[in-house]
């Protein structure tokens, strides 16, 4: 009996830690956002970071959104750091802007690009 307490246990951990891993990849990783269409790219003033502002199309139920991602150009690596949809964005073209060689206005939002992501599921 006790054996069989442990391995349901154990299958009851398992499908949790699949479910709940599979929950944060669809609810909070910004890595999964749709590309879209490029719209626009900025180059940070010393000309080591570029952000690239791509655009998706909503279908017929929702509003598009957009999705900025910033390129290290010495290494190449890439990350996602902005996401935003809804209505607020529409007809909007790329705000981008810099105050600094690591901080970017994006859409209002300001953002260090080393280490901020913005997202509005967040």
């Amino acid at each position: 009996m006790r054996t069989f307490a442990v391995v349901m246990l154990g299958i009851f951990g398992c499908t949790l830690l699949v479910l709940s891993s599979g929950w944060y990849y669809l609810a909070f990783d910004l890595d999964g956002a749709p590309r879209g269409s490029w719209e626009c790219e900025s180059t940070s003033p010393q000309g080591t970071y570029t952000i690239a502002i791509f655009r998706t199309d909503g279908s017929a139920i929702t509003f598009g959104g957009v999705r900025g991602e910033v390129v290290v150009n010495d290494s190449g690596a890439r990350r996602t750091f902005f996401r935003d949809g809804g209505p607020a964005l529409f007809g909007r073209f790329c705000e981008v802007s810099w105050e600094s060689d690591q901080v970017a206005v994006v859409f209002d939002q300001r953002l260090d690009v080393t280490r901020d992501t913005h997202g509005w599921r967040r």
